[in-house]
């Protein structure tokens, strides 16, 4: 057997076109998985950062609704808008009428939509949308309870 002339230290020029070809056609593939998985983590993370500001803030609309009712003013006027910073947004929340062409039309004294939207600094929006109950407080519970007939014990 007779042994190369070329035994020096190093990679010959096939063998680097060999591994360049196999790391273009393993690495890319990789790449994009790396960057499929990053981009979903980044969408969960700010979906959660946009479910607990959500949560706090409809807990505050629901309180003032709750004050509004029980000062027997209109509910309709309640808006909540903050500015959070870490990530930079903006935060709105307002109560929607339900229009009378739609079906939950016979619900609409009672429920109203809570339209919550998120803009980042970047203009980017997400909207969230749900129901809040508003009961009904009647208009004189002490003379409702005067009219009642009780019964004299004696």
């Amino acid at each position: 057997m007779i042994p190369f002339k070329n035994l020096k230290a190093g990679f010959s020029f096939i063998e680097i076109i060999v591994a360049l070809t196999l790391f273009a056609i393993f690495g890319s593939s990789l790449f994009l998985v790396q960057s499929n998985i990053f981009s979903k983590v980044l969408k969960t993370h700010q979906i959660l950062f946009f479910n607990q500001d959500n949560i706090y803030h409809i807990m505050q609309l629901k309180n003032k609704i709750h004050h509004a009712v029980a000062e027997k003013q209109s509910v309709d006027t309640i808006k909540i808008k903050e500015n959070k910073k870490n990530p930079d947004r903006s935060i709105d929340l307002k109560l929607i009428n339900i229009s009378d062409q739609s079906e939950l039309k016979n619900f609409s004294s009672n429920v109203r939509i809570v339209e919550s939207s998120v803009t980042y600094h970047d203009n980017r929006t997400i909207k969230w949308f749900s129901f809040v109950y508003i009961p009904e407080i009647a208009q004189d519970k002490q003379k409702e309870e005067s009219k009642t007939p009780q019964a004299k014990i004696g």
